[in-house]
Order: C-alpha cells, then structure tokens, then sequence
C-alpha cells in the first residue's frame, strides 16, 4: 500500500505535466482513473487505521472520479 500511495501520483503528475507541454491529451483519462483509484486507496487506509474522518470522502470522490473517467473513454 505505501508503494502505490508513492507511485500513483507520481504517474499522475508524469502524464498531467506531459499532456501540458506537448498539448497531446490522449492520456489524460488514464491519468484521472489513477488519481480516482489513489483518492480511493487513501480513503480505505484512513478508514482501515482511523486515522481521520475524511476516509469516506475520499472513497466517494475516488469513486466519483472513477466513473467519470471510465464514461469518458
């Protein structure tokens, strides 16, 4: 889990900033479903730890942004 929460925006950031400077937006829903599937994963590890009480947020928006991103395809 600490890998991806590492990783995932890391890739979000990558495919944003490379849509930004070549003007090619091909992969911008590819870089929504994984900033969805990380706002999801940080929801479930705060809920699973209880560290906050923004875990549902976080699902809900992860969920949120899921969908959209796969309707946009």
């Amino acid at each position: 889990m600490k890998l991806t929460r590492i990783l995932l925006p890391i890739l979000v950031v990558a495919l944003s900033l490379y849509s930004i400077i070549t003007m090619d937006y091909r992969f911008s829903s590819v870089g929504q479903l994984l900033l969805g599937i990380f706002f999801f994963i940080t929801g479930y590890d705060d809920i699973k730890n209880k560290k906050t009480g923004w875990g549902g947020y976080f699902i809900g928006g992860g969920l949120l942004i899921i969908l959209m991103s796969i309707f946009s395809f």
